[in-house]
């Protein structure tokens, strides 16, 4: 009897890959476990989450990887605490992501960072961040002002990312506390009509701050 072999494609460089590379650098971690001597290993790419944002997770970010890679990811719920999991299971998928500059562990401790094809090209960075934003970012009112917030303990992520901003002609405030901020009213317009969010919940919070029509 013939061994099944899983076949995926492995996309090339788009905005769809630049966008889900945003998201893994947000919310997301290379997973490379083998036990020596014991025949044990593991790989897998996991992306967590908020269960109450399980709307973002189930109907944009799984069909975006189905997409991409002609595969189905896994989805968990966790028992215990209110965190969802979609999950890339296998060896190539982490061997795919490492050579666009991603690590297994620590993203902290490894400083990964935007890729340089992405930061190259306008419509890719634009993904990229929204793929951050959507995971690692948060938009809110403040007294008498709305801000968008991106908040990372990556020091290389959050220094790329703003220069990302600045380049895309956003105005970003300096990074204080591991936190980035977009504050104009003009420039969150700006940044809703030219990136978006991908993350209803983020929608949502805009549309009640702004009319839906910028």
């Amino acid at each position: 009897m013939k061994s099944r072999v899983k076949r995926i494609r492995f996309p090339q460089h788009s905005a769809k890959l630049a966008e889900l590379i945003g998201i893994i650098l947000g919310d997301g971690n290379l997973i490379e476990f083998v036990k020596a001597g014991k025949g044990v290993a593991y790989y897998a790419v996991r992306i967590t989450g908020h269960s109450e944002e399980s709307d973002y997770y189930e109907n944009y970010i799984i069909p975006l990887c189905r997409e991409l890679f002609l595969d189905e990811p896994k989805k968990y719920l966790h028992k215990d605490r209110k965190e969802m999991f979609v999950i890339l299971c296998g060896k190539m998928y982490v061997e795919f992501f490492k050579k666009h500059g991603l690590r297994p562990g620590s993203k902290t401790k490894s400083q990964c960072t935007i890729p340089c094809w992405i930061r190259e090209n306008e419509t890719y960075l634009r993904a990229c961040v929204r793929g951050l934003i959507d995971t690692d970012g948060s938009i809110y009112r403040m007294d008498k002002w709305v801000q968008i917030c991106f908040k990372n303990f990556n020091k290389k992520l959050l220094v790329d990312f703003r220069e990302s901003l600045l380049s895309l002609g956003f105005y970003a405030s300096r990074i204080t506390h591991n936190k980035v901020y977009i504050s104009r009213k003009a420039h969150i317009q700006k940044f809703y009509k030219e990136i978006g969010f991908s993350n209803p919940k983020h929608k949502r919070r805009y549309h009640r701050f702004y009319s839906p029509v910028v």
